[in-house]
């Protein structure tokens, strides 16, 4: 457990100087300083910057996957479910823009090899595959509940993956209140659900 919770310090400290300084500019013993320990010590955990940084990006990607998925799945109606991942995908985005910047587009001027580039990225790939299955069970719910029509529901839940990633980071570029988010999310919803368009051509 003391080891866990050791890594746990480092990752959460690592999260902060990454964020705060980007990656070229964090070094080991800011991020040390950060966790109350000494630089030899996160050695012992990780063989370097890079790996540190890997394992930051995917500690942070995984406690966001685990809140989102609990917080949507703890709603039983199409519309409670919608809201609740719209808020937490929102929340994330907000509390830690410069981390999710690192989950939804990969900056590939960081210098890591070839093969960690690739892994990472192929795990930011199946983090999106699993978010996308969470928005169709949203999906699924609303067939169940008749809101939603016969649909190719992968198609339809990536597209709507974006619009709440877009809504997401739109809520930080103008900084809404907790009463702006809100309307915007009726926006949005009410959107996906009627669309914009009068169905002439």
């Amino acid at each position: 457990m003391r080891d866990k919770n050791r890594r746990e310090d480092i990752l959460i400290a690592a999260t902060e100087v990454f964020g705060s300084r980007g990656y070229h500019a964090a070094n080991i013993v800011d991020i040390a300083e950060k966790a109350g320990i000494g630089k030899g010590t996160i050695y012992e955990y990780f063989d370097s910057k890079n790996s540190l940084f890997i394992e930051a990006v995917k500690f942070n990607v995984e406690n966001y996957k685990k809140r989102i998925s609990i917080k949507t799945k703890e709603e039983s109606t199409f519309y409670g479910m919608l809201s609740a991942f719209i808020d937490w995908h929102t929340k994330s985005i907000r509390q830690s823009i410069k981390n999710a910047g690192i989950f939804l587009k990969f900056p590939l001027e960081i210098s890591l090899s070839d093969d960690d580039k690739k892994n990472l990225c192929d795990y930011l790939n199946a983090v999106r595959k699993e978010m996308t299955g969470l928005v169709e069970l949203i999906l699924s719910e609303g067939q169940r509940e008749k809101i939603i029509r016969v649909i190719d529901k992968e198609f339809c839940a990536d597209i709507l993956l974006e619009m709440i990633t877009r809504l997401s980071l739109r809520s930080v570029v103008f900084d809404f209140s907790k009463e702006q988010m809100e309307e915007e999310k009726e926006k949005l919803i009410e959107l996906y659900l009627t669309g914009a368009g009068t169905g002439e051509k």
